[in-house]
């Protein structure tokens, strides 16, 4: 595989990741928040918070992982671009 159908896999893969992220962590955020009052942590008079048939734990697993995932996918793409870091620094580090 060649580096530039490798560099957009990578892109790809990240931007798909990011936007699973940012869905899950909105829908945490705004649609089922912690703290919702029903009980001690999930105890008697607590019912199970869903949207879009997934419970917040599902939600909130997913939001990690994709996160998680996310990173490894960026720490992926510096190294696929590591010399153009390199001659970056180089330049502003006033190098030629």
């Amino acid at each position: 595989m060649n580096r530039t159908k490798l560099n957009a896999i990578v892109n790809i893969l990240s931007l798909a990741l990011f936007l699973i992220s940012l869905v899950s962590g909105l829908v945490l955020w705004q649609i089922l928040p912690s703290g919702d009052g029903l009980g001690f942590r999930g105890g008697p008079g607590s019912r199970g918070r869903i949207f879009m048939n997934i419970t917040r734990n599902e939600w909130l697993d997913l939001h990690n992982y994709s996160s998680i995932l996310f990173a490894c996918s960026v720490a992926l793409h510096c190294l696929l671009h590591w010399r153009w870091f390199k001659s970056v620094m180089k330049i502003l580090g006033g190098e030629s």
